[in-house]
């Protein structure tokens, strides 16, 4: 279905009818997938083009939001990065009679790139898809100018292979098979998707540090709901020395390693010259640079500690390999800025303009644009193929864990109830008595004989021991069939002795140090964080 973009004027119809064409056809691909942050967090479009001008990624405006479809104000656009991607498509053309037009999109699948998005989200059923046309001499008009837009979306996956993946559109008026509403409620198994606040699902954090009694901690979970708990981060990259020195370390990873990566998330944001002197937006100084913004929204948008990533500046090594670099301060008052450690392969000010006398915030200033920053999440990755990563390694190179031959999430929810309860319920191991098990006597529940009444008592567990734990026996046909905590103790280093007295005999028990799982409430009858659609 084709809709119109009100407000473009007559230049493109000007352009083709004369009798040679100064400027190339550029033809791009939005595939967006509401509130699925399948672009990243808060992203819910994934950006193509065809390459017909060649493998170089472009950057183009887009709606921030596609409610104001139609919008002539250059507040409603963006700058985005369409990258480059093997796309054949046929069977857009709109007839006067017959049916309505059902294209096919054949996208390459490029190191299961689309084999990993049909996994995650239904086969994308249901995904709206935009093609966009101009001409190349109109990339930088904002708001854009371009040919009516082709909107479809996604009716099935006709096929998928390693090599490609295709689709089969339909108009908004012929959608068949989506089920209203889409999310039904499955016995013991969680609807929301999970860590995802926006639309009122789960509420788990997205970087996965939760605050238990005043006190943040780190948890990672596999799909089986063990904590991981063993991992490093990415390259070493939390360690100074190797940031400065080759922004990361040469590693090695084996099948099953865990790291933590910086991955990128989110919109682009400009770097700018810095208004105040009208420098450079980029100062270079040793093992750091000092990047400007317009405002101090922007700027305050990264904090100290954060990673972010540079790209798009004219100097390549400015963008050093897309890889993650450390906000080591940032500016305060009217000093719009970051700085950032590096390794100085940039030896210079990156004093190329990308777009001269731009309003890349809509804010009534114009500036000239440098280059972008993006900023990242932390998040866990398992290697599921060994490689090793060298600091010699070109940015095509280098296997970063966003590359799915060789990564995949760490963290995985298991989408049960017991899921949510290990998370959400998290007990730290404080030196605490976790449980105490009634001991098995030749592989059958033991407990003794001959027990009317009995008590519990614990002994050594260490010298730091403050509070000693304390439990009841429950007796049940003359065995002792539970040991029930009333106090977990404080300070335990080591496993206490369990001593189960009364009136019988035989009953022996032992104790268990560690984390248990907290009491915690459900809203709505449901998950934590659960809300209605």
């Amino acid at each position: 279905m084709s809709e119109p973009i009100v407000g473009t004027n007559n230049s493109l119809v000007t352009d083709l009818q004369s009798q040679s064409q100064s400027s190339g056809l550029i033809t791009v691909f939005e595939v967006i997938l509401p509130d699925s942050d399948i672009g990243g967090a808060g992203v819910d479009k994934l950006y193509f083009h065809d390459g017909t001008n060649g493998t170089a990624n472009i950057t183009w405006y887009s709606l921030n939001d596609e409610t104001n479809f139609g919008s002539t104000e250059p507040k409603h656009y963006g700058v985005q990065t369409y990258s480059a991607f093997p796309v054949e498509s046929e069977g857009w053309e709109v007839r006067g009679t017959g049916s309505q037009p059902r294209p096919t999109v054949r996208f390459a699948n490029l190191n299961q790139f689309w084999s990993a998005h049909l996994s995650n989200y239904d086969d994308l059923v249901g995904a709206k898809v935009i093609r966009r046309k101009t001409l190349q001499k109109y990339m930088g008009t904002n708001p854009p100018v371009e040919f009516n837009r082709d909107v479809y979306y996604i009716e099935r996956k006709m096929a998928e292979t390693g090599v490609m993946v295709e689709f089969e559109l339909v108009t908004a008026f012929d959608v068949q098979g989506v089920k209203l509403p889409r999310r039904q409620i499955i016995s013991a198994r969680c609807p929301w998707k999970y860590k995802d606040t926006e639309q009122g699902g789960c509420d788990w954090p997205a970087d996965n540090r939760y605050t238990i009694d005043s006190t943040e901690h780190t948890l990672y979970f596999d799909k089986d709901d063990n904590r991981v708990t063993s991992y490093a981060t990415w390259g070493r990259q939390d360690l100074t020395a190797n940031r400065k020195n080759n922004l990361y370390a040469a590693t090695s990873y084996s099948v099953g390693d865990y790291v933590e990566y910086h991955r990128p998330i989110g919109g682009i944001y400009p770097v700018v010259e810095k208004t105040s002197d009208g420098t450079t937006g980029v100062v270079k100084g040793t093992n750091e640079t000092t990047l400007y913004f317009s405002n101090a929204p922007t700027r305050d948008i990264f904090s100290v500690g954060d990673f972010v990533i540079l790209k798009g500046f004219d100097h390549a090594n400015n963008n050093y390999k897309s890889i993650p670099v450390y906000v080591k301060a940032k500016g305060s008052g009217t000093t719009y800025s970051i700085t950032v450690e590096d390794d100085d392969s940039a030896d210079s000010n990156a004093a190329s303009i990308l777009h001269s006398n731009t309003d890349p915030d809509f804010d009534g200033t114009y500036e000239d644009v440098y280059g972008y920053v993006q900023a990242t999440r932390v998040t866990l990755y398992k290697c599921t193929t060994a490689h090793s990563i060298a600091t010699s390694d070109d940015a095509d190179d280098i296997i970063k864990p966003t590359n799915i031959s060789y990564w995949e999430f760490g963290d995985v929810c298991g989408k049960r109830l017991n899921s949510c309860a290990i998370r959400y319920g998290h007990e730290p191991a404080l030196g605490k008595v976790a449980r105490v098990k009634i001991d098995m006597v030749n592989g059958v529940a033991g407990g003794g004989s001959g027990y009317s009444s009995a008590t519990v008592a614990f002994s050594g567990g260490g010298a730091g021991v403050t509070t000693t734990a304390a439990a009841n026996a429950t007796v049940s046909g003359g065995k002792v069939a539970k040991v029930t905590l009333t106090n977990h103790g404080v300070g335990y280093t080591t496993v206490p002795t369990v001593t189960i007295s009364g009136d019988g005999s035989g009953a022996t028990a032992t104790a268990e140090l560690g984390r248990d799982t907290r009491n915690v409430g459900l809203p709505f009858g449901g998950f934590p964080g659960a809300a209605l659609y």
